[in-house]
Order: C-alpha cells, then structure tokens, then sequence
C-alpha cells in the first residue's frame, strides 16, 4: 500500500517525461503493484487508466 500525504502526480511511465493521468490528491492511498528497476518509481493500481495501472514518484509517497 502507498500513500500521497501531499498528493502526487500520477503518470503513465515511471519518469517525468510519461504524461500525466491525473493527480492523487493529499492522504490517497493505492495498491503499489510493481516499482521500476531504479526503485524511484511505483506502479500503483488505477482501474480507469487504459492499462489499470499509473506511476507514482517514491520520492513523494510513503509505503505502508
């Protein structure tokens, strides 16, 4: 489980240059269901993205 205690932006890839899905705002909390190989990147469950799933910096989320 991740948590955005001050929101996050929510991309396609796990990097800056993956355009943006949405934004999960302040205390969301999601299911991580894969992390990039630099670990810099969660894959978190997102049923309405076209593949289920977004990207999470884990710079600026907290693991549970």
């Amino acid at each position: 489980m991740v948590i955005a205690p001050l929101g996050v932006n929510v991309r396609t890839g796990p990097g800056t240059q993956y355009p943006i899905l949405g934004i999960a705002p302040q205390d969301t909390e999601g299911e991580i269901i894969g992390k990039s190989e630099d670990d810099q990147w969660w894959a978190v469950r997102v049923p309405s993205a076209p593949n289920e799933q977004g990207w999470v910096a884990a710079a600026y989320v907290e693991t549970l």
